[in-house]
């Protein structure tokens, strides 16, 4: 129901290829602190919980995920999604 929204690691899995969930974010991204890795790739949150309330589940920069984010990480960055309905 949401307009924009984070993906969850179902649906990462559902429509990503391994290859394609690396994200090189932008140079505002950079600019507000994301950490931005030697391949120039980035950390980005998913909305999946993690191991616990204070954790959520990431994608790293090098493609592979985990549950232990911290919530209050301030170098992971936002890689929003949105459905687009083609038939309207």
């Amino acid at each position: 129901m949401d307009q924009v929204f984070l993906l969850s690691i179902t649906e990462l899995s559902k429509y990503f290829k391994s290859q394609t969930i690396q994200c090189q974010g932008t140079a505002y991204c950079y600019a507000q602190g994301a950490y931005k890795a030697g391949n120039g790739n980035c950390v980005w949150w998913l909305r999946t919980p993690g191991t616990d309330s204070k954790h959520v589940a990431f994608v790293n920069y090098d493609g592979s995920g985990s549950s232990g984010g911290s919530v209050n990480a301030e170098t992971a960055a936002v890689r929003p999604a949105i459905w687009i309905d083609f038939g309207s």
